[in-house]
């Protein structure tokens, strides 16, 4: 049910990754159409010059949801999506759902997006007065349910960069689904990261380390990306 795409153009990368919802065939139309509608969108940018790129991103966001959508027709379901820019060494991003961007830097991994889920809403509620701590225990089981994701009606929650993220020689960039992050820790991850070997070899071993975890877990389908800045 994952879809994923990069493409290098002169002026720059453009990733993307999606994690489809709904069941086996609705899951995988809904992340595949998500991922071909940014696809089109970024093909008509010439070289990959954007004015001005959290307007592209934001536009490219609304007409993949608009695509899903259509695609599914009466069926529930949807995708999530993280989807970045880099251009001269600036980063910029946009998320909905729960598949998250991390940047890895001098031995630190940080998560920069944040998952749009029932657990976002109960610690906003909670820390608003609007629930009480018991009601929020109550709740909290159902805490991973997302609230957000291409392919709603009433889309309006996600996260879109307006100022860039400036990127440093060495800096690895993350695009993964939730069975990256679910599989692994952290610190796992941080350690492969943190290797001596090249990207691709990084790239392997967190595969082969997500395979041993899916072995125990029965851990959902796992979709990644990795851009370093040489």
């Amino acid at each position: 049910q994952d879809s994923a795409y990069i493409s290098i153009h002169p002026h720059a990368i453009f990733a993307t990754v999606c994690d489809g919802m709904g069941g086996g065939f609705d899951g995988e139309l809904a992340s595949r159409t998500a991922v071909s509608s940014f696809i089109s969108s970024w093909q008509l940018v010439r070289n990959g010059e954007i004015c001005d790129i959290p307007k592209f991103l934001f536009n490219a966001m609304i007409t993949a949801n608009e695509d899903v959508i259509k695609a599914l027709g009466n069926k529930s379901g949807g995708t999530t999506a993280v989807t970045a820019i880099i251009t001269e060494n600036k980063l910029y991003w946009m998320s909905a759902g729960d598949s998250r961007l991390y940047i890895y830097r001098d031995t630190e991994l940080l998560s920069v997006t944040r998952d749009h889920n029932y657990s976002l809403r109960l610690n906003e509620m909670l820390s608003n007065g609007q629930i009480a701590l018991g009601t929020y225990e109550q709740e909290k089981s159902r805490g991973e349910a997302l609230i957000s994701y291409l392919g709603k009606d009433d889309f309006s929650l996600y996260d879109l960069t307006q100022e860039p993220f400036t990127l440093l020689q060495g800096d690895i960039i993350v695009l993964t689904t939730d069975g990256l992050y679910r599989s692994v820790p952290v610190e796992n991850m941080n350690k492969i990261l943190s290797g001596k070997m090249n990207l691709q070899s990084k790239a392997d071993a967190l595969l082969n380390i997500v395979s041993d975890y899916v072995h125990l877990s029965a851990q959902d389908n796992t979709t990644f990306i990795l851009i370093e800045v040489i």
